[in-house]
Protein backbone atom coordinates (compact mmCIF):
# COMPACT_ATOMS: atom_id res chain seq x y z
CA UNK A 1 0.00 0.00 0.00
CA UNK A 2 1.09 3.42 -1.04
CA UNK A 3 2.70 5.42 2.02
CA UNK A 4 -0.49 8.04 2.93
CA UNK A 5 0.59 11.62 2.72
CA UNK A 6 0.19 11.96 6.51
CA UNK A 7 3.17 9.52 6.58
CA UNK A 8 5.15 11.41 4.06
CA UNK A 9 4.81 14.62 6.04
CA UNK A 10 6.00 12.74 8.97
CA UNK A 11 9.34 11.50 7.17
CA UNK A 12 9.94 15.11 6.03
CA UNK A 13 9.75 16.31 9.58
CA UNK A 14 11.85 13.13 11.04
CA UNK A 15 14.59 14.24 8.01
CA UNK A 16 14.58 17.46 8.87
CA UNK A 17 15.14 16.98 11.99
CA UNK A 18 18.47 15.07 11.74
CA UNK A 19 16.75 11.33 11.15
CA UNK A 20 18.34 8.98 8.36
CA UNK A 21 15.66 7.52 6.06
CA UNK A 22 16.75 4.11 3.31
CA UNK A 23 14.64 3.65 0.78
CA UNK A 24 14.69 0.37 -0.94
CA UNK A 25 11.92 0.77 -3.82
CA UNK A 26 11.63 -1.99 -6.92
CA UNK A 27 10.35 -0.90 -10.31
CA UNK A 28 6.76 -0.86 -11.39
CA UNK A 29 5.77 -0.24 -7.31
CA UNK A 30 3.09 2.36 -6.06
CA UNK A 31 4.82 3.61 -3.31
CA UNK A 32 3.65 7.12 -2.76
CA UNK A 33 7.23 8.26 -2.43
CA UNK A 34 7.30 10.71 -5.45
CA UNK A 35 6.27 13.81 -3.53
CA UNK A 36 8.75 13.19 -0.91
CA UNK A 37 11.80 12.40 -2.89
CA UNK A 38 11.26 15.43 -5.20
CA UNK A 39 11.67 17.97 -2.29
CA UNK A 40 14.80 16.48 -2.11
CA UNK A 41 15.53 16.62 -5.92
CA UNK A 42 15.32 12.38 -6.25
CA UNK A 43 13.23 10.86 -8.41
CA UNK A 44 12.62 7.24 -9.38
CA UNK A 45 12.58 6.74 -13.05
CA UNK A 46 10.45 4.82 -14.54
CA UNK A 47 11.81 1.50 -16.59
CA UNK A 48 13.65 -1.35 -15.50
CA UNK A 49 17.33 -1.62 -15.84
CA UNK A 50 18.87 -3.89 -18.44
CA UNK A 51 22.81 -4.23 -18.76
CA UNK A 52 24.41 -6.59 -21.31
CA UNK A 53 27.82 -5.93 -19.88
CA UNK A 54 26.77 -6.36 -16.02
CA UNK A 55 24.47 -9.03 -16.20
CA UNK A 56 24.35 -12.71 -14.23
CA UNK A 57 26.33 -15.03 -16.64
CA UNK A 58 23.70 -15.94 -19.44
CA UNK A 59 20.67 -15.18 -16.90
CA UNK A 60 17.67 -12.10 -17.39
CA UNK A 61 19.62 -9.12 -18.81
CA UNK A 62 17.69 -7.59 -15.99
CA UNK A 63 19.83 -9.72 -13.17
CA UNK A 64 22.47 -6.95 -13.06
CA UNK A 65 25.70 -8.23 -11.28
CA UNK A 66 26.64 -4.75 -10.00
CA UNK A 67 31.07 -4.02 -9.97
CA UNK A 68 30.96 -0.41 -10.41
CA UNK A 69 30.88 1.42 -6.85
CA UNK A 70 32.02 5.39 -5.99
CA UNK A 71 33.88 6.27 -2.95
CA UNK A 72 31.83 6.64 0.23
CA UNK A 73 32.02 5.25 3.47
CA UNK A 74 29.25 3.07 2.71
CA UNK A 75 31.01 1.42 -0.58
CA UNK A 76 34.29 1.62 1.23
CA UNK A 77 35.89 -1.95 0.72
CA UNK A 78 33.50 -3.30 -2.11
CA UNK A 79 35.61 -6.01 -4.39
CA UNK A 80 32.87 -8.09 -5.01
CA UNK A 81 29.66 -7.59 -7.16
CA UNK A 82 26.52 -7.36 -6.01
CA UNK A 83 23.49 -9.14 -7.12
CA UNK A 84 20.83 -6.05 -8.12
CA UNK A 85 18.26 -8.74 -9.46
CA UNK A 86 15.16 -5.94 -11.15
CA UNK A 87 16.25 -2.24 -10.54
CA UNK A 88 14.66 1.03 -11.36
CA UNK A 89 17.27 4.17 -12.21
CA UNK A 90 17.44 7.17 -9.57
CA UNK A 91 18.25 10.45 -10.22
CA UNK A 92 19.29 13.45 -8.20
CA UNK A 93 18.89 17.02 -9.82
CA UNK A 94 20.27 20.12 -7.96
CA UNK A 95 17.75 22.09 -10.02
CA UNK A 96 14.77 20.46 -9.19
CA UNK A 97 14.81 21.07 -5.34
CA UNK A 98 17.82 19.29 -3.96
CA UNK A 99 20.13 20.92 -1.50
CA UNK A 100 23.00 18.51 -0.24
CA UNK A 101 25.51 16.75 -1.79
CA UNK A 102 24.35 13.11 -3.49
CA UNK A 103 26.47 10.72 -3.90
CA UNK A 104 26.09 7.65 -6.55
CA UNK A 105 27.28 4.38 -4.44
CA UNK A 106 26.82 1.77 -7.64
CA UNK A 107 26.26 2.40 -11.22
CA UNK A 108 25.06 0.42 -14.74
CA UNK A 109 27.90 0.57 -17.39
CA UNK A 110 27.03 2.39 -20.72
CA UNK A 111 25.86 -0.38 -22.62
CA UNK A 112 22.95 -0.26 -20.42
CA UNK A 113 19.39 0.85 -20.18
CA UNK A 114 16.31 1.52 -19.09
CA UNK A 115 13.61 -1.18 -20.89
CA UNK A 116 9.90 0.59 -21.18
CA UNK A 117 8.16 -2.73 -22.68
CA UNK A 118 7.45 -4.67 -19.54
CA UNK A 119 5.93 -7.32 -22.13
CA UNK A 120 9.58 -8.46 -24.13
CA UNK A 121 11.31 -11.85 -23.17
CA UNK A 122 14.48 -10.54 -24.62
CA UNK A 123 14.43 -6.25 -24.06
CA UNK A 124 16.30 -4.70 -27.04
CA UNK A 125 17.05 -1.06 -27.00
CA UNK A 126 14.51 0.36 -28.53
CA UNK A 127 15.73 4.26 -29.78
CA UNK A 128 12.98 6.44 -28.85
CA UNK A 129 11.11 5.13 -26.39
CA UNK A 130 13.98 3.55 -23.62
CA UNK A 131 16.43 5.89 -21.79
CA UNK A 132 20.20 5.21 -22.25
CA UNK A 133 22.45 4.64 -19.64
CA UNK A 134 24.43 4.64 -17.31
CA UNK A 135 22.53 4.52 -14.41
CA UNK A 136 22.58 5.39 -10.92
CA UNK A 137 20.93 2.44 -9.20
CA UNK A 138 21.93 3.28 -5.24
CA UNK A 139 22.75 7.05 -3.75
CA UNK A 140 23.17 8.71 -0.87
CA UNK A 141 22.16 12.14 -0.17
CA UNK A 142 23.45 14.27 2.33
CA UNK A 143 20.61 17.19 3.52
CA UNK A 144 21.88 20.72 4.35
CA UNK A 145 18.51 21.36 6.40
CA UNK A 146 19.60 24.49 8.15
CA UNK A 147 22.54 25.64 10.83
CA UNK A 148 24.48 23.31 11.88
CA UNK A 149 24.64 21.68 15.50
CA UNK A 150 26.90 19.88 17.12
CA UNK A 151 24.52 17.88 19.12
CA UNK A 152 22.66 16.80 16.34
CA UNK A 153 23.28 14.24 13.43
CA UNK A 154 23.52 15.48 9.95
CA UNK A 155 20.31 14.18 7.83
CA UNK A 156 21.23 11.41 5.72
CA UNK A 157 19.10 9.37 2.25
CA UNK A 158 20.17 5.91 1.04
CA UNK A 159 17.93 5.74 -2.19
CA UNK A 160 18.11 2.05 -4.03
CA UNK A 161 15.78 1.08 -6.87
CA UNK A 162 15.92 -2.77 -5.92
CA UNK A 163 15.13 -4.24 -2.35
CA UNK A 164 15.69 -7.81 -3.41
CA UNK A 165 19.66 -7.12 -3.19
CA UNK A 166 19.21 -7.25 0.30
CA UNK A 167 19.03 -11.25 0.41
CA UNK A 168 22.04 -11.41 -1.62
Amino acid sequence: EPVSSEERDQLSQFVLMGGRLLHLIDPQTTHGLDELLAQWGLALTPGIIVDPTDRMAQGSPTALLVKRFTEHSITHGFTAPILFPVSRPIVYGAESGGRGKFTSLAETSEDSWAEMNFAQHHPAFDEGMDQKGPFTLAGALKLETGPSNPTSHASNLVIIGNSAFVSN
